[in-house]
């Protein structure tokens, strides 16, 4: 059998595209620092509120916003970012640009927000309302651990206004001295999503509405069609457990139900879906570049390789890989399949890694084997984290 070996280009750092993504790590803040709008550090204050207004030499008055009265998403872009300053960032001079007050903000979160979590406190969202058609992109911002922020909520967000590049986005400036955070304030007023069904030839599909308030539980009545097997229920990609046909979600923004089949008769991969948790992985013994981890059929091993980056193990939803690393997977069975990753935050596998033993398929942090192969091994050429793998495989 020959090994194809896939060379997935770099994505030359998709994550700097936003002020924060290039030069600070939301996971390496401290969310549970002192919330600034404690602490008045404006000329014009308020008892419940620290930034309110301010006037220039020129007489003119900026508002800031409040808690009570926050910006909207159009003010808080005519804010002006006249503070500047330039630090040394691993040895490259950096600008940044940013207002001279942190800034109160309502937006509801808009439909093509990125949602992910980049550790337990920081989200990234875009905020948009009625006044404006622009969108004003929030980098991160410090939360409670149980909040959950979907689409189409309405929040307030406090914080900077940074221009990075020309672009205007709520951010954790970096670098410059002492960090600001932006925060989560206030309640979160929950939007309307609307729940749809992705069109499959597996399943007829009944919802218990079209549509639901975010947070809310909704379900989904999933009848198989004659000649078909229902082999997974999905919700926003997130699989569902059943009760006699009737699967339970909830509405998490715009949510999508989606059915997995086959044909009646026809045999099927079994899959094993493996949770790649930074602290499931052990030195090999004697070793401090190797670790393993093994779950059923399925072997993992981190090897630090040529990466100037020690091997990280704090990590309590995925694995962070650095560059130069190399990654392997080995599967104890007769024929593997495919293997299927779940790429934690905004990495995206498929821009990042090299690996043998597998071609690319149409999506593309799913690699297709080729006969026989058991071995996938991949070696990082920037940062990368995932939080699960699952093999799709036949038994001995």
């Amino acid at each position: 059998m020959n090994k194809k070996l896939l060379v997935l280009l770099p994505a030359a750092m998709l994550m700097l595209a936003s002020c924060g993504g290039g030069n600070t790590d939301p996971s390496k803040t401290d969310p549970s620092k002192t919330d600034p709008s404690t602490t008045s550090t404006t000329s014009t204050t308020s008892e419940t509120t620290s930034t309110t207004s301010e006037t220039t030499s020129q007489g003119e008055t900026i508002n800031y916003g409040t808690l009570e009265n926050p910006l909207t998403v159009k003010e808080a872009l005519e804010i002006p970012t006249d503070v500047e300053e330039t630090y040394d960032k691993n040895s490259e001079t950096l600008t940044r640009i940013y207002s001279k007050q942190m800034l109160y903000v309502k937006g509801t979160v808009s439909s093509n927000s990125e949602l992910n979590d980049k550790g337990t406190y920081y989200r990234f969202v875009y905020l948009t309302d009625s006044s404006t058609t622009d969108e004003l992109y929030v980098y991160s911002f410090s939360k409670a651990a149980d909040t959950v922020v979907y689409v189409n909520d309405e929040i307030i967000i406090y914080g900077y206004l940074v221009n990075y590049n020309g672009t205007l986005e709520i951010a954790t400036p970096g670098g410059l001295g002492e960090e600001a955070y932006a925060w989560l304030k206030g309640d979160i007023t929950r939007g309307t999503s609307a729940i749809t069904v992705a069109d499959n030839e597996w399943a007829d599909v009944v919802l218990s509405a079209e549509s639901g308030v975010n947070g809310t539980k909704a379900t989904a009545t999933v009848t198989a069609k004659s000649g078909k097997v229902i082999d997974k229920v999905k919700a926003n990609g997130e699989e569902l457990t059943g009760n006699e046909g009737v699967y339970e979600f909830t509405v998490e923004g715009p949510t999508e139900i989606t059915v997995e089949g086959h044909e009646a008769g026809e045999v099927v991969p079994s899959s094993l879906k493996v949770d790649v948790f930074a602290s499931n992985f052990k030195l090999e013994e004697g070793s401090e570049t190797v670790a393993k981890y093994k779950s059923g059929i399925v072997t993992l091993t981190l090897d630090k390789n040529t990466s100037t980056n020690n091997l990280r193990f704090d990590d309590t939803d995925h694995l962070r890989i650095y560059k130069n690393a190399k990654f392997t997977i080995d599967v104890d069975a007769a024929s593997v399949v495919k293997v299927v990753f779940t790429v934690a935050g905004s990495y995206d596998l498929s821009s990042l890694v090299t690996f043998e033993g597998g071609t690319l398929g149409e999506d593309k942090v799913t690699l297709t084997a080729n006969e026989g192969v058991k071995s996938f091994s991949g070696v990082g050429s920037a940062q990368w984290r995932i939080s699960a793998v699952e093999v799709f495989y036949f038994g001995e």
